[in-house]
């Protein structure tokens, strides 16, 4: 097995518990990945289904992302954010007409990865089979390869003309 090509998502999406909480269990899992030898990149999420758009708001109670997840510490310094965003008008994935562009919700989390020098993982995003998302989705690779704070991303799809043994795809793309 290739480690080179290992990566560490440490949990998808948390959501309705505290966003100290979410900041202490990251930081736990990367100092245990690091205590047992570990030296892939580690993508830790933030809280809120730790969307991109929502990361310096309150939402569904929690704290702000941007209040905590700049304490994460990693000895090798190895480990990027992991962000979610689809272009659909809730967020979700769920929804056919695509209303949302990275250039108009992901600005507010870029400059804070500026600002606090880290980086981040764009682990899931999409948007539905239609021409304005076709483009949008193209949009969104531009921006994330555009911006410096991002070092890559990752598309998922499902559905009955998805290729593939599983009836989800996952993709990894690298911008650097």
């Amino acid at each position: 097995m290739d480690l080179d090509l290992n990566r560490y998502g440490l949990m998808n999406e948390p959501h309705d518990m505290s966003t100290a909480l979410v900041l202490e269990n990251d930081q736990a899992a990367i100092d245990s990945i690091r205590q047992a030898g570990g030296c892939q990149l580690i993508a830790a999420p933030g809280n809120s289904y730790t969307g991109g758009h929502s990361w310096l708001q309150s939402s569904q109670s929690d704290e702000p992302s941007g209040d905590y997840m700049y304490k994460l510490r990693d000895p090798l310094n190895n480990t990027a954010l992991d962000v979610h965003e689809y272009l659909d008008y809730n967020f979700s994935g769920g929804n056919v007409e695509c209303v949302n562009t990275f250039e108009s919700t992901m600005g507010p989390l870029t400059n804070w990865l500026r600002e606090n020098g880290l980086k981040a993982i764009v682990s899931e995003f999409g948007g539905s089979n239609t021409t304005v998302c076709a483009d949008m989705l193209k949009g969104a690779v531009d921006y994330v390869a555009e911006n410096d704070e991002y070092i890559g991303l990752a598309a998922w799809a499902s559905g009955p003309k998805v290729s593939g043994p599983w009836p989800i795809t996952y993709r990894y793309h690298s911008v650097r």
